[in-house]
Formats: structure tokens, sequence, C-alpha cells
């Protein structure tokens, strides 16, 4: 196969044969959980909020309580799943501070990850956090803006001026003015999920040029719709 700047100019046509092989460009995957995947499945009957809230959902209760080499085996679990499937990079919203991120470090090494941290919480010098984060991620990742005031939001954003921030905005329900938070206040590069999101949102989104990471698989896993995306890509969002 023929490449040239990133596009297959030509195959070899001699050596044709039946096969069951694929060659295409690597995957991308925009938003992942890693540390998951040391409990993959647990609590798949659980609203969203029991299972995945900070920091009293089931997920972070499970993260508190496994070992640096349980979720250090898991993470090296998932990589490997991923290379299996023709995964090549990912970004990955990587909770547990500055330890989560050198724990992800160490266990990512054959494809490339992009580790987001996540802040303890808006209590303390949180300026000083996103800095002290920013010194070993790759970008900041939330789990959802309403666990900030808007002053939070900004500070978070001033504070991650170099670098991209991700935000899960609209998965299990519409909020009011939650889009705009995350769009305007917060300055999110990345939404995640926007699996129920008004037209109007979505030009804004576009608008604003921001990116859209869709996880429709997770999203109709746990029972919350399907999102919107032929809308996204009709009012030019790229997805």
């Amino acid at each position: 196969v023929v490449g040239e700047s990133g596009e297959i100019r030509e195959g070899a046509e001699a050596s044709k044969r039946e096969t069951e092989t694929v060659v295409m460009p690597g995957l991308i995957n925009c938003h992942t959980h890693i540390g998951d995947y040391a409990f993959k499945d647990q609590g798949m009957r659980l609203s969203l909020e029991d299972l995945v809230k900070s920091p009293t959902g089931l997920k972070h209760r499970l993260l508190s309580r496994a070992t640096p080499g349980e979720l250090l085996k898991g993470m090296a679990a998932a990589e490997r799943e991923m290379v299996a499937c023709g995964t090549t990079s990912f970004l990955d919203f990587r909770e547990q501070g500055l330890p989560g991120i050198l724990l992800f470090r160490k266990a990512v090494t054959k494809i490339q990850g992009l580790a987001y941290g996540r802040p303890q919480g808006p209590e303390g010098d949180l300026s000083r956090e996103i800095r002290e984060l920013l010194g070993v991620a790759d970008g900041i990742g939330l789990d959802r803006v309403s666990a900030y005031k808007q002053d939070h939001l900004k500070t978070v954003r001033e504070a991650a001026s170099r670098k991209m921030v991700a935000v899960h905005v609209s998965e299990a329900h519409w909020r009011s003015g939650e889009i705009e938070l995350a769009v305007d206040s917060l300055g999110s590069d990345i939404l995640v999920h926007l699996t129920h999101t008004k037209r109007a949102e979505i030009r804004m989104i576009a608008e604003k040029e921001r990116k859209a990471a869709v996880c429709p698989r997770c999203n109709i896993s746990l029972g919350l719709g399907v999102p919107p995306i032929d809308r996204l890509i009709d009012e030019g969002v790229q997805v």
C-alpha cells in the first residue's frame, strides 16, 4: 500500500488475495477512563449518578480502594484491548490527581495516550492545583460544570490557558445553561457526550468552534439515549 500526505494513493494490485485484514488509518478514541478497567462493567444496572458521581459513586469508591498495582494492571489491559481494535491514540480522563497521572504514564507504553488530569475539587487553591497537574498532564478533564461555581470555572480556564480543557455535558439529561457555562465560563475545547442538547446549543458550539466527543455505545448501555450525531455534523461541529 502506497501512502502520500495521509492518503492511500495505490495498492499492490498484483498481490490481491482473499484476506480478513483491513488497512486503514489508526482509530482515535477521544474519551476514555482506563482507570475504570480494573473493575470493568461493575454496576452497569445503577443510575449514572450512583455509578459515576464524584465522590460517592461506585466507581470512585472502587478507585479509592484499588491498589496501584490493580489499577496499573487494569490500565495495561485497556491499552492491549485498544491495540487489538486498531486504536493508535486516545484521550483519557484521569482521576486521582497527580498520582493518577503518574500511574497512567507508567501503564501506557504502546500507543499515544493523552492524560487529562482532574482537580480534586474547587476547595483550596484551585489555580495552583491546576498548574501542578499540568506539569505532568496533557490537559484538564472535568466531570461536570455543575460541580463548580462560575468563578471556579474561569479559574480553571485561566490556569490551563496553554493546554486543552474538556468536560462532560448533557450526558443523562438536559440542564438549562449547562452548555453556556461549559463554552463561555470554562471555555472548554472539547464537550463530551452531548446526549441531550438542543439545536440552538449545537449552533453555539459550532460558532464557538468547540469539538464534540460523542459516546453512543456508552450512552445506550446506560439507558441515557443517543447523542444527536447527525445534527452536530449538519451544524458543522467537529465530531
